[in-house]
């Protein structure tokens, strides 16, 4: 039982760096499209004058589910 307790703990603690980490990352997203862009291109996207934290995570799903590059060797 106690082996079966500390894998849950371990995917639990995974899960939550994984989250964080993700977060962290978000910020400067966040912090780049807010400084470059028009507060009017950022409304007629997104709806608000700035991203949040959260709109920029989804930003940063987006473009790595769309540019991902693909490293395989075919011979």
């Amino acid at each position: 039982m106690d082996k079966f307790l500390q894998l849950i703990g371990v995917i639990v603690l995974g899960v939550a760096a994984i989250t964080g980490l993700a977060v962290i990352m978000a910020f400067p997203t966040k912090w780049v499209v807010n400084y470059l862009f028009a507060p009017s291109a950022i409304t007629a996207v997104f709806g608000t004058a700035q991203l949040s934290v959260w709109q920029s995570l989804a930003l940063n799903f987006i473009c790595a589910t769309l540019f991902k590059v693909s490293a395989s060797k075919s011979k």
